[in-house]
């Protein structure tokens, strides 16, 4: 515990432009040095590497460190924010997401279509995005986030992710007296080349029933 709390406090604010790093570490240096100079263990490298920073796997160590310390600073910056954990989950499921995005994008005189067919996304001399066309209009944009699928010629499908939902009448003991939380299972402690996450979700969201709860179980294969 007093290695890794000397390992953050030797990077408080270190994201600042103004404050430089430890002695013998550079934004550049990778994960694995870092954690070599501050004497971490194995379950502390976890803890900093998955569940403050979230990656997904072990690559990050041969990564320049700047890369995990700003997720480090996200967690720790969320955490300040909404107290007792960094993360947030919308009442009634993340289905309100896109409702609250369209509703955002209205206000500031955004347009919304739904079940609009797309027949082409069409790029200019750049390479880049200039316009999307449908069957009777076409819109010129700059930026286009769409699901993979409006773009086949432009992806290729690397990993899959395989998800389990679970509806429980009864809540997790492991993480009591919480009713709901985000668990997360580093892959080195079950044999797997990528973590597994468990979200844990009561009642209080009213995505279910009274006294019923949801976990869903993901990961990449």
């Amino acid at each position: 515990k007093l290695k890794l709390r000397s390992f953050i406090s030797a990077f408080e604010g270190c994201l600042d432009p103004l404050k430089k790093y430890p002695d013998g570490i550079t934004k550049n240096s990778s994960m694995e040095e870092v954690y070599n100079r501050y004497g971490l263990n194995k379950e502390n490298q976890e803890l900093v590497g998955h569940v403050l920073a979230l990656h997904q796997n072990d690559e990050y160590l041969n990564q320049p460190c700047y890369k995990t310390l700003e997720r480090i600073q996200l967690y720790k910056d969320s955490l300040m924010l909404h107290g007792k954990s960094p993360y947030i989950y919308p009442l009634y499921g993340l289905g309100e997401l896109p409702q609250a995005f369209t509703r955002i994008s209205a206000v500031f005189g955004g347009t919304y279509m739904l079940n609009k067919p797309v027949n082409r996304i069409e790029m200019g001399e750049d390479g880049k995005v200039c316009q999307v066309v449908f069957a009777d209009e076409t819109y010129k944009t700059k930026i286009v986030i769409g699901d993979p699928s409006y773009f086949p010629d432009r992806v290729k499908k690397v990993r899959s992710v395989v998800r389990c939902i679970c509806l429980l009448n009864h809540p997790v003991t492991a993480i009591a007296p919480s009713m709901s939380a985000q668990i997360i299972i580093p892959a080195s402690q079950v044999g797997r080349k990528s973590d597994i996450y468990v979200s844990v979700i009561s009642s209080d969201f009213n995505i279910c029933p009274p006294n019923m709860f949801v976990a869903i179980v993901a990961s990449i294969v």
